[in-house]
Order: C-alpha cells, then structure tokens, then sequence
C-alpha cells in the first residue's frame, strides 16, 4: 500500500498479528487520551504508548521513531522507516490492518526520515 519494498514474509507471524491487533484495541479505547496527552505533553500515557508500539516491532532492538502531526484537519501518525526492511514491512501491516475503528480523523504516514517533533500540532 505504501511502498514497495523488500518484504519478508517470515515477519508475519501469529505474534506479530496478535500484537497488531492488541495495539489497535488499545488505540481506538484511547484514541481521545492520546490526542489530549499529545496537546499536553503527558509523559506517563505517551511512555506507556510508546511501550505499545514498540511491542508492535518486538524483533526490533531499537525503540520505533514515530511522531504525530495535525494537517488539513487530520491527525497524522508517522512512522520513520530509515533503512530498514523490518520497520516499513511492519509498519506496513500495522497500518493496513482493515479493522480500525476510529472516532477521530487520522492518516497513517510511513517516511523515510525524520522531520517532525513527537507532536506537531496546533490545538
């Protein structure tokens, strides 16, 4: 979906699944908090967000780059992929994963550098 890249299907496995929906269960029962902890900087719900993500990504040995925006009346969750087949081919799965049901407006972005702050928004 967002780009082509040297996919390895062996990353796909029953865990992986299993933590791609536990992160989206806990995304949508959040989704308000998140956006409110992100306008007021709550260090303890974005570490503990932080620490779900990276459950998302748990082959990788470094912490996930990520931050948040808000453009053209979306709030955006990006994920920074660099070089790295794992990220993108993970964060691939994380955001095409179809049973997303969310209140608020978002786009899930995946870039290969880094460019914003963790939050990049006016309220």
């Amino acid at each position: 979906m967002f780009f082509d890249a040297k996919y390895d299907s062996g990353y796909y496995t029953d865990t992986l699944k299993e933590e791609i929906e536990n992160f989206w269960n806990y995304f949508e029962e959040n989704e308000y908090d998140l956006v409110n902890a992100l306008y007021s900087n709550d260090k303890t719900f974005l570490d503990d967000f932080e620490k779900r993500i990276n459950k998302v990504f748990y082959l990788s040995k470094k912490m996930i780059p990520y931050a948040f925006s808000f453009k053209d009346g979306r709030y955006q969750f990006i994920i920074f992929f660099g070089r790295s087949s794992y990220i993108l081919s993970v964060a691939n799965m994380l955001f095409d994963y179809p049973d997303k049901d969310l209140d608020l407006e978002w786009s899930f972005v995946l870039q290969k550098s880094r460019k914003y702050h963790l939050f990049d928004g006016k309220k």
